[in-house]
């Protein structure tokens, strides 16, 4: 075999191994994912996970927790489980955009109505200027979402109640998850906002003054 021959071969055979390393990740974050959506019921087995090197005999990359996406954790609301553990242990990046709606966290508590998960983002550090995919920062989206609610859109209603969820709860929650991102806006004023914002003084409501 010439060299140029063995190069070649060297190289479709790292090639794959990209491949199967990208793939047993995707594997494990999504498999994270799903276990943090659990919270306590979940939590063991995610922390079991979070100590694997390999997944299907595929080596998983350095620091590959790190990359876990807080969304099943953010829209179901496991402050004391799962998301805490992310946050707090596995030092997930509380600014990273989710893989499939292109969102930071923040935002996807912003679009579930978790006003209390909202608060604890921002006091662990959370950029309260994220944009989503839309180019929203977490107050206009909470904003839109709450204009639909009261509005009582039709199509945004029957998603939403097609999920289970009460639309006077929701209604309610909005006006708690605004006012805590106007607080926010407030107090820090949007152009000079570092990441660490600083929580409104009635945060306490949320648990997180």
């Amino acid at each position: 075999m010439s060299y140029l021959q063995d190069q070649a071969m060297a190289a479709a055979g790292y090639k794959k191994s990209g491949k199967d390393q990208e793939a047993a990740l995707d594997k494990a974050l999504k498999s994270a994912d799903y276990l943090a959506s659990r919270g306590a019921d979940g939590i063991a087995a995610l922390k079991d996970l979070c100590k694997q090197k390999k997944v299907g005999g595929t080596t998983l990359p350095k620091g590959w927790q790190q990359k876990i996406p807080l969304q099943g954790a953010c829209m179901n609301s496991h402050m004391n489980t799962s998301l805490k553990y992310l946050v707090e242990e596995i030092k997930v990046d509380l600014d990273a955009p989710e893989p499939l709606s292109g969102d930071p966290p923040i935002h996807t508590a912003v679009a579930w109505g978790r006003p209390e998960v909202v608060a604890y983002l921002l006091a662990k550090g959370a950029n309260a200027n994220a944009l989503d995919a839309e180019g929203l920062t977490p107050l206009q989206a909470a904003k839109r979402r709450q204009a639909l609610l009261e509005s009582g859109d039709a199509k945004y209603v029957n998603r939403c109640e097609e999920q289970g969820m009460d639309i006077k709860s929701l209604r309610e929650g909005g006006k708690a998850l605004v006012a805590l991102l106007q607080g926010v806006a407030d107090e820090n004023g949007y152009e000079n906002l570092s990441p660490k914002a600083k929580l409104p003084s009635y945060s306490n409501l949320f648990g997180m003054a």
